[in-house]
């Protein structure tokens, strides 16, 4: 499996979790961000002093969907702070990639409040999905029907949603 993650700023303790999983599973992970260094979320900063992440390359840069199984959408910390996955959203090359990824068929993957991203590329109009429950106005307005935040992962189509690290 060749994945491309894309790191949010504000990433947490989870994602050296998954990286290690999905690095014993003998797969392919090619890290992209929107700067080269991004910051981790302060609580997980503060308490091991972990420094800035450093990407394999820039959402900027020219990337094609196809070359990847997946495209994932890094964790963050979304159980506090006002604006989880903020600077994804407010990004025009993740939001384009991601809807390039799903009229390709390439799967797209994100977990808790990263499924604010796909609301915000317009990929989960008529899909099932499930998503922290802090912005389930934001998954309406979407379109999308959300099952919940205490659900078992869920594919619909090239779109997979998880909660609560499942």
């Amino acid at each position: 499996m060749d994945l491309l993650v894309i790191v949010p700023d504000k990433w947490g303790g989870n994602t050296f979790f998954n990286m290690d999983d999905t690095m014993r599973q003998g797969w392919n992970v090619t890290f992209a961000g929107l700067t080269d260094q991004v910051p981790p979320c302060y609580s997980f900063w503060y308490y091991t002093g972990v420094e800035d992440f450093t990407v394999d390359m820039l959402l900027t840069d020219a990337i094609n969907p196809a070359d990847y199984d997946a495209v994932v959408i890094g964790l963050a910390t979304s159980r506090t702070g006002p604006n989880p996955y903020g600077t994804l959203l407010e990004s025009p090359e993740t939001l384009a990639l991601l809807q390039s990824a799903v009229a390709e068929d390439t799967f797209v993957w994100s977990t808790c409040a990263g499924l604010r991203v796909f609301a915000a590329a317009d990929i989960i109009n008529g899909r099932d999905v499930v998503g922290n429950d802090r912005f389930t106005d934001e998954y309406a307005a979407a379109g999308a029907n959300w099952l919940g935040d205490d659900h078992p992962p869920v594919k619909d189509g090239p779109v997979l949603t998880t909660v609560r690290g499942m």
